[in-house]
């Protein structure tokens, strides 16, 4: 019921996921067991996915028993709550830049007494069973992933208050995003945007928090592998099917 996504992370293992924006058949968690994937993103942000959708995916995902986190469309509180109460195993917020806004996720994304979170029972969370609530809110306490997603200047300049903030799990960085804040849209691997990484990593390693990277470069993501950051996902489920695309067409035409 409860994902081991967390006790994973917490006994040093590097984990490997990727991005799920486009392919709305929840059989796409299939695929990514099959192929040895640990854990999948499921999109809002930059998708046309409805909660609907995204309940089906994470459904499916938990039956697969691949853990989905799911970024939703913003950080507003009655996106996460029903995300959560859908059954996704954690979230990853777009956009974190500040420790208030690291405490509004907590607050939404937790159970008292770390957080506000509203009680509902016998929901996705639970695979609609009838639990005991006291025992049921303390496992989504332990067991749930909340991720603050590192994608601008100002979010590394914080990133020590906003770590430092209870429930933030881990952080994972948006490299594309931070280029842009940065003036150099686009420049994924320059020594700009690799400082700012960087300073993430050795504040999570400096506090004992998870640091991560969604990048669509793998030698980056080999990098930062090497690094210590435990949470590695690659590419999107639209790239991986466009590069596959292009590398057939150019083999069956050469």
């Amino acid at each position: 019921m409860w994902s081991d996504i967390t006790d994973r992370l917490k006994n040093g293992e590097q984990l490997y996921g990727t991005m799920v924006r486009f392919i709305r058949d929840p059989g796409i968690a299939n695929l990514l067991v099959n192929a040895g994937f640990d854990f999948m993103l499921i999109d809002m942000e930059h998708s046309v996915f409805s909660f609907e959708t995204v309940a089906d995916l994470i459904r499916v995902a938990r039956g697969f028993g691949i853990p989905a986190i799911v970024r939703p469309p913003a950080r507003v509180k009655y996106y996460m709550t029903r995300l959560l109460d859908a059954g996704a195993n954690g979230l990853m917020i777009p956009m974190t830049e500040t420790k208030e806004q690291a405490a509004e996720i907590r607050e939404a994304c937790y159970y008292r007494p770390i957080g506000k979170r509203g009680c509902a029972g016998t929901l996705g969370q639970t695979d609609f069973q009838q639990l005991d609530p006291q025992k049921s809110v303390e496992c989504a306490n332990q067991k749930n992933l909340i991720i603050a997603q590192i994608e601008s200047e100002r979010g590394v300049e914080n990133i020590e208050s906003i770590i430092s903030v209870e429930g933030i799990g881990a952080v994972i960085i948006g490299p594309y995003d931070l280029s842009d804040s940065l003036g150099m849209l686009g420049q994924i691997t320059s020594h700009e945007v690799c400082e700012r990484i960087d300073r993430v990593v050795n504040a999570c390693q400096k506090h004992g928090k998870i640091s991560g990277i969604h990048t669509g470069n793998i030698e980056q993501l080999k990098y930062w592998k090497q690094k210590g950051m435990q949470l590695l996902a690659y590419h999107t489920d639209i790239n991986f099917l466009y590069d596959s695309y292009i590398a057939s067409i150019k083999h069956l035409k050469s």
